[in-house]
Formats: structure tokens, sequence, C-alpha cells
């Protein structure tokens, strides 16, 4: 099939790895795909912003800045249509952001379907986190948006529970999990012969994935470490670089753990399998309620014992004490009797190992079987009104 991918990413982080990893599979299984995105983003570094939009995020008043952010609807229209005349797509992909009505609009002008993937529910976390100015024409925007697609595809649940107050019926939505490349990862060798690789201590590793920013609440991650691992010389390894860095490294030497704790810095994608697999504990110290942390199936896949908060997005995936051992959201002690659980007990940590490796296979946490997913509805759009 044709396929014509839009987003309107304006950084390479873990949203990007979606996109590329979704449009790599799709290219994989013999499919066209043309993307349309932001110019400035080719350019970036992982990790970084694209310039232009921190500078108008700085100085724009807030009302100003989502008035752009509609505005560049019609320049994402634009080019989707300049686009579709060239490549003559069968269907639009697009991943919603907020204020975006372009993907709607060119499916009804050009007369094909449009498929949405939906990461998160937009106008009710900038709400939440009291950045909204125009906040009855933002919802009218996401409104607008989930009813008018053909298919809206969340990545949670708890997601597609949020699409369905916009009125949407279950018919058009189908929950499709973040997941890995199983090309690359694969956990072969030992945890040991990964960490001799990377020139690791050869010792128990407990370790966190992902930018160092405060919604991630690595200080519940360091501190349970410390009691946790009390008396013992495991390792904590955070692989990442950020904003929280300094003050990681702050907290480790407060805590008087300052020697175990081993910060990375930015690692290139395709170097991540190998650190992960250094790792025999996993960690997520916090998780948004809507969310399919990408993280989580990349632990899974590289065999490590995963601990992750009890939230309903969460028990979508995982059961404790089979395939993870979960702990009460924001709550630091059980977070650590969790963790010494693990550190003690190593043959519980190889059994949470190895059923969260198969699980990846067996209930298809992969990018090739969420790509087969996307094409085929896009053939149950699409046939119906072949002639």
């Amino acid at each position: 099939m044709k396929i014509l991918y839009h987003h309107r990413l304006g950084s390479k982080d873990g949203q990007y790895v979606h996109v590329t990893e979704i449009v790599n599979s799709l290219r994989k299984q013999g499919h066209e795909v043309v993307i349309v995105e932001p110019e400035m983003l080719k350019d970036n570094a992982f990790g970084g912003e694209t310039p232009l939009v921190a500078m108008l995020k700085k100085r724009l008043p807030q009302f100003l800045y989502e008035v752009a952010e509609f505005f560049y609807s019609f320049i994402a229209l634009f080019k989707i249509m300049r686009a579709a005349k060239k490549y003559k797509p069968d269907f639009i992909y697009e991943r919603f952001s907020l204020y975006m009505i372009a993907g709607v609009v060119a499916k009804r002008l050009l007369g094909i379907p449009l498929i949405l993937e939906i990461n998160a529910p937009l106008y009710e976390e900038r709400s939440e986190d009291l950045v909204i100015s125009l906040n009855k024409f933002a919802r009218w925007t996401q409104c607008y948006t989930f009813k008018h697609a053909d298919r809206l595809l969340p990545v949670t649940g708890v997601m597609a529970n949020i699409v369905k107050t916009y009125d949407v019926p279950d018919s058009k939505i189908d929950v499709i999990h973040n997941g890995i490349n199983i090309e690359t990862f694969v956990y072969a060798g030992s945890k040991q012969g990964y960490r001799k690789s990377l020139k690791l201590p050869e010792r128990l590793t407990i370790g966190f994935v992902g930018f160092l920013r405060g919604w991630h609440k690595l200080e519940y991650l360091l501190e349970s470490f410390s009691k946790a691992t009390l008396g013992s010389d495991a390792t904590l390894l955070i692989i990442g670089d950020g904003p929280g860095k300094v003050e990681l490294q702050q907290l480790a030497e407060t805590l008087g753990i300052g020697d175990r704790v081993h910060i990375t810095g930015i690692v290139e994608r395709d170097e991540m399998p190998g650190y992960i697999a250094a790792l025999d504990i996993a960690i997520l110290p916090n998780v948004v309620r809507y969310s399919s942390p990408l993280k989580l199936f990349e632990y899974m896949a590289m065999q490590c014992a995963v601990i992750a908060p009890d939230s309903e997005n969460i028990r979508e995936i995982l059961v404790s004490g089979e395939t993870a051992l979960l702990f009460e959201k924001d709550q630091v002690q059980q977070l650590t009797e969790k963790l010494r659980h693990l550190v003690q007990e190593s043959v519980l940590r190889e059994q949470i190992a190895t059923a969260g490796q198969a699980l990846i296979e067996s209930a298809g946490y992969t990018w090739d079987d969420n790509a087969r997913r996307i094409v085929n509805h896009a053939h149950a759009l699409i046939e119906p009104h072949a002639t």
C-alpha cells in the first residue's frame, strides 16, 4: 500500500522512536511510506528540541503560541496535499496532536481514510498542567479530530476510554500498545557478557532508561536503591541524560551511593539494546496513567526483571508476581520492598525476566505486528468502497 504518514513532533525522543520504528516496519513489509513532518526536525540530534519551537514557547504569550499551533495545521495541510498529489496514497496515518486538524481536512479533500494514532489525551494533559489558554477551542479541535478519523488507535485501554468520552463508537477504536523491534532487541549471551562489553562492574545491576526529567520521579529510584541494596555492592545504571542529571548526582552523594550510581549520558539508539541487556532489574519509578511506555517492552525483550507502578495501563500488560513486581504508585516504601525482594531472590528474578521476555512474542508486542494491524485496518476501510 501507499501510506502518507503525518506528524508534528518538535523533538527527537521516545515519540520519534515510535514514528521511526513503525515506518521501518511498514516499509519492511513492502509498503511505500512518505513522511510529512516539520522540516526543521530533520536536523535535530536525538533528544533535541527544534530551536524555533523552543523559542516560540519561551517568547510568545501562551494564547498566541496556541494560535500558532492551530495555524500550523494549514501549513501541514498544504504539505499533505502536495505529497498526496505526487504519491497518491491509499490512506493517511497521523499521529494525533492538539490543534491539528490537517489530517481530517485532507482525508475529506482526497477521499481516502484517516487512521489516527493517539498516544495521549493532549487537551486533558495540558489542562491538568495549567498550560492551555484557548480552552474551549482546544477541546473542540480534539473532539473534531477524534470524531472524524476513520480509525483511532489509542496505545492503551485507559486512553481508549478517554477517547470514548468524545462519543466515538467502539467500532472505530482498536488499542495497539507500543512494542519493540525484534531484529534489534535480541537478547543473546549473558548479563555478565553484556556488562563486560560495556566495561561495567561485574555485579548485580539495577537500572532505568529515559530522559532525566522530573516526572519520571527518579528520586524514588535512588532512595529505594540506597535502602534495598544496603550492605551490597550492587550498581545503579541510569541510561540517559537530561536536565535532572546534576540533581540526581547530588542526591546520590547525599544518600551515600555516589560511587555505585552511574549515569551514561545520551546513548545512541543502536547501542540501547546492549545497555538494557546489562541490567538484571529494570525499574519504572513512575508512569503516566494512559501511556504505553516504550522502555517497558524493551526491558522485557532484553530479559530484565521489571518493577513498575500498579496502575491500570500497566496491568493491561503485566501480571504482578508473574511478569513483573508491581508497587502502589508513589509508595516509595513498597518500591523499596519489591526491589529488595528481587535483589535477594535470584530464582524469582530469573523467572520474572524469562516470563516477561516470552510475553513479547505471545502477545505480539512488536512494531512488525503493529504495522500489520494498521494495514489490516486500512484494507477494511478501503475494500468495501473498491469497485
